[in-house]
């Protein structure tokens, strides 16, 4: 396998090495050798080969005077002082584009590549200069330097710690059951109130009854997400001072459920009957429907009382995690009970869209009680 004989970072290392001093000299030397070797082949040659390789080589000759005589300046010149230093990431160790350094009370610029450089009067370092180096994402930093001081610098920032929160407010929550097992709808807000944007890489889910430690589902991730405004990607970008809506649904289905969804699908195959909203016909088999009305009843999930949403989402910066708490009334768990009976129709085992709303007899209710918090 092949590999390039240069790579970005040679490339990036050479300009910089050719921006000093004794880079531009030794570029001039090869400028000056290269002409030379023109002229003394040029002589064998016309004349006006022989003429531009000779202004070359005098060109060559007056860079590589300056360059040099500014080397010479800048070592055993009192009277100015060069500071340069390199701004990274305290944590990474990489470095911090375009970090704001600036010399107090003096010159200030932008860290490109991280890199930074000045050149001060003397003068200025008879009490010391203080150099302030500052980026949104990171906490700013002030390095004191002395006359006696090293003047190569290496300045770590710390990253910022995001502590403000990422949901303005939950809209409303619709909580339901497909065959027993709990499914949950979400609608949130979502403002970012921090220094910096956001990355969400992934958002789960588990509910928990107040009433009984041992009834906890892990709900795991949406299993459908709609972003308005629409965003490419499977990351949710959260800007600063921009709010994002987000509609997800939630469900986790168990090894009985998956293989009453193969035996539901395979008999609506080989008898395809139209959902009937007047329900009026049959459209699963009489064995099947009450196979699914047993594994209901049975694995029914919701039971009156108080519930608690434990929220997750993964961000580039750190992990958050907030608390959504509701409680169900006896009437709510009878409406969502309300749908069993009519799984020979169809409703609340196909037709997975009666959990976008709450609709009558759709096994599913809207949450009005809702407290939200960050969790501790």
């Amino acid at each position: 396998m092949s590999t390039a004989l240069f790579n970005l970072h040679d490339v990036r290392e050479i300009i910089d090495a050719v921006k000093t001093p004794l880079g531009l000299a030794a570029l001039a030397l090869a400028v000056m050798a290269i002409s030379f070797a023109a002229i003394i082949s040029a002589r064998r040659q016309n004349k006006v080969v022989q003429d531009i390789s000779k202004y070359c080589f005098i060109i060559g000759l007056v860079f590589g005077v300056l360059s040099i005589s500014s080397y010479v300046y800048e070592k055993i010149n009192p009277d100015y002082v060069k500071i340069s230093g390199l701004v990274v990431d305290q944590k990474t160790g990489g470095a911090v584009d375009f970090a704001n350094v600036s010399i107090v009370g003096g010159p200030q610029r932008d860290a490109d590549g991280g890199k930074f450089e000045f050149l001060l009067p003397r003068a200025e370092f008879a009490n010391g200069v203080d150099i302030h180096v500052s980026d949104t994402a990171y906490v700013s930093q002030s390095v004191r330097l002395n006359e006696g001081d090293a003047k190569a610098l290496v300045i770590r920032l710390e990253p910022k710690l995001n502590e403000k929160s990422i949901i303005d407010r939950i809209d409303f929550i619709n909580v339901g059951h497909w065959i027993g097992l709990p499914f949950i709808f979400i609608d949130l807000k979502f403002y970012n109130k921090n220094d910096q944007s956001i990355k969400i890489s992934s958002i789960s889910i588990s509910v928990k009854s107040a009433n009984s430690n041992n009834n906890i589902k892990d709900l795991g991730y949406p299993k459908q997400v709609a972003i308005q405004p629409p965003q490419a990607g499977p990351e949710i970008r959260l800007r600063m001072n921009a709010q994002i809506a987000l509609q997800a649904s939630f469900f986790q289905p168990s090894d009985e459920f998956l293989l009453f969804a193969t035996q539901v699908n395979d008999w609506v195959l080989r008898h395809p009957v139209p959902l009937d909203a007047q329900r009026e016909t049959d459209r699963i088999s009489p064995s099947l429907t009450a196979a699914l009305q047993a594994s209901a009843r049975k694995n029914f999930f919701w039971m009156e009382g108080d519930y608690v949403l434990a929220l997750k989402f993964t961000c580039d910066d750190k992990d958050r995690a907030y608390q959504i708490k509701f409680s169900l009334t006896k009437e709510q768990i009878g409406r969502m009970k309300g749908n069993v009976p009519f799984y020979r129709y169809g409703f609340g085992v196909l037709d997975t869209m009666i959990f976008a709303a709450p609709a009558p007899d759709s096994g599913i209710v809207r949450v009005d009680n809702v407290v939200f918090e960050e969790a501790q």
